[in-house]
């Protein structure tokens, strides 16, 4: 009996979690004025917060007319992998095995599927994570480092500097991120459509800090002002402010 009580809480959990976590709040503010249209995608690990709290600010600015869009639009997804952010989890569910919506880009999965019909509309899309360690010093890591797409070298450069200015120490530096794409990723998508995309790694994963203090992650203030940063930035460079 303690069993089949057991199977359908977990069912009924289950049913609640499929109904509430496959369908993303997608939010679009409209200048209702000719100009590009930006996607900001946040989320997608459901434990990288920093991209999450900044597109929250950034839509509540924009909502309230702190910041005031002048021409263009801007579609915002919050929180991607909305069960995992609630239960602190990388993944989408670990159920059968872990699913990993940065690899579900393939037109079928019904999370990621919306994305993809915003991506083909978007001129510009910038993606969100947080990495662990500091790429300039460790080799496998992506943290403070940003992977662009058919983006300008001027542009690429000038925002590079800008996230630098007030960073003393090297390596904590932001740098371009040159490795490829991985198959049937957001950024593999982007890529195959020729749009404009960063991928943006903050450092804010805090997996090896117990091991060197090297890897100690920034604050969340220090990484959400670094996000809000290359918003204003882009928003500017691109006429939408």
């Amino acid at each position: 009996m303690k069993n089949f009580i057991l199977f359908i809480f977990i069912f009924l959990i289950s049913i609640f979690l499929y109904f509430n976590c496959y369908k993303s709040n997608i939010i679009e503010i409209n200048s209702k004025k000719k100009g590009k249209t930006l996607l900001i995608v946040a989320g997608i690990h459901g434990d990288e917060t920093t991209g999450v709290i900044a597109t929250n600010l950034l839509k509540n600015l924009l909502k309230n007319n702190s910041i005031k869009l002048k021409a263009g639009r801007i579609i915002l997804i919050e929180t991607l992998n909305k069960c995992g952010y609630m239960l602190n989890n990388r993944y989408y569910t670990t159920i059968p095995k872990n699913k990993d919506l940065n690899s579900t880009y393939d037109n079928k999965f019904q999370v990621t599927k919306p994305v993809i019909d915003l991506v083909k509309k978007a001129d510009i899309i910038i993606e969100l994570h947080d990495g662990w360690g500091f790429k300039k010093k460790h080799k496998k890591s992506v943290g403070s480092s940003i992977n662009f797409h058919h983006i300008d070298k001027s542009v690429r450069k000038e925002l590079i500097k800008l996230l630098n200015k007030d960073i003393k120490i090297n390596y904590k530096k932001f740098t371009e991120n040159i490795r490829g794409p991985y198959k049937n990723s957001l950024r593999y998508v982007a890529n195959k459509l020729k749009k404009k995309y960063l991928l943006v790694e903050t450092t804010g994963q805090d997996d090896l800090t117990d091991l060197s203090p090297e890897f100690i992650i920034y604050p969340l203030n220090i990484r959400v002002n670094q996000v809000l940063l290359i918003f204003r930035y882009l928003l500017e460079k691109y006429k939408f402010l």
